[in-house]
């Protein structure tokens, strides 16, 4: 039985997946984080054998011998230079490591196919224009103090400050202000995010954590909350059209588009927005949900440089041997 790993990773997780050449899925698993940039580098590396052990003892025993596991292929992405293949040499003998970056990752995951525009919204945010597999242009990916605008960072950045406003009286009145209280365990004095914040050794992680509580205040009718959705959508959806005419590309423009990141999964109305907003500008995009997980790219790379084409029946049947990475759930479209 020939092996195949693939691994995505970023600043808050580290999924890690094995299938067989008979597109199978034999195991997955999610560790944490593998950024630098929230995590020291000794941490990272941790990190990424623990994660790599785990998906190992998922595997069937008869795969698992005394000696390193051989992997044909690993196919990773945004895992710097301290991925899987650079840290589990002891335990792992891969035969051929692909790197795939991030923006061609989320078009061969979200479209199923090697050519498209990628609007990215995690941690942090960017937009990417690839073909056949690779990055032509992007915007966007300055970090969180130049950009990152529409990123789950900012929205929880404008989370807190909304909460912070409202407390004080210098905004609106929002359930934003209670859930704050309560989601951060503060227990007299809106003040106490300082600390929280201020205090951590890296207030990205604070900040971003507050995307949870905007997700609550606009699954329960938050007007603030669902403004703040709201604005991160237009954002998104201008600097996808920001690309676009960069490339040259008019109105009539039919290229296929699709988005990645976590922050999708808050709330319909950020996907909602975004699509309806660049619509307006561009009508005839083929504007569609993502099909997969970013992890899955690597599966999807493997068929493409099999078959040359991922068919219908292709797709259907990775959507039932992968279940657990399909988002087909997290996008519904506006009533």
């Amino acid at each position: 039985m020939a092996l195949y790993f693939c691994a995505d990773g970023g600043g808050t997780k580290l999924l890690m997946l094995a299938f067989d050449e008979k597109l199978r899925l034999l195991g997955g698993v999610r560790g944490t984080g593998v950024s630098t940039l929230t995590a020291d580098a000794g941490q990272v590396q941790e990190n990424i054998r623990a994660t790599v052990r785990s998906l190992i003892d998922m595997l069937p025993p008869q795969l698992r011998g005394s000696g390193p596991l051989r992997v044909e292929k690993l196919y990773q992405t945004s895992c710097g230079a301290m991925g899987p293949a650079a840290v589990s040499e002891k335990v792992l003998d891969i035969g051929e490591t692909v790197s795939i970056g991030e923006g061609p990752c989320g078009v061969l995951a979200g479209l199923a196919a090697d050519t498209g525009v990628l609007t990215l919204s995690g941690t942090g945010s960017d937009c990417f224009y690839v073909q056949k597999g690779q990055r032509i242009d992007a915007v966007g990916g300055f970090g969180p103090i130049l950009g990152d605008e529409g990123s789950g960072y900012d929205m929880g950045q404008r989370t807190l400050q909304a909460a912070i406003r409202a407390d004080d009286g210098r905004g609106p009145a929002s359930l934003l202000r209670d859930y704050v209280f309560e989601d951060y365990g503060l227990k007299q004095r809106m003040w106490e995010l300082v600390d929280i914040v201020h205090g951590s050794d890296n207030y990205r992680r604070p900040v971003a954590r507050a995307t949870y509580t905007l997700a609550r205040a606009a699954k329960d009718g938050d007007a603030v909350a669902q403004d703040i959705l709201r604005q991160a959508g237009r954002v998104l959806a201008s600097d996808t059209a920001a690309l676009l005419h960069r490339a040259g590309q008019g109105p009539e423009c039919t290229l296929p588009v699709t988005v990645s990141g976590g922050s999708w999964k808050i709330h319909p109305l950020l996907w909602q927005t975004y699509a309806r907003c660049l619509r307006e500008a561009y009508p005839q995009l083929q504007i569609s949900a993502p099909h997969f997980e970013p992890v899955m790219a690597g599966v999807i790379r493997c068929i493409l440089d099999t078959e040359g084409t991922v068919s219908p029946e292709r797709l259907a049947q990775l959507k039932e041997n992968f279940a657990p990475y399909v988002l087909d759930q997290y996008f519904t479209e506006a009533d």
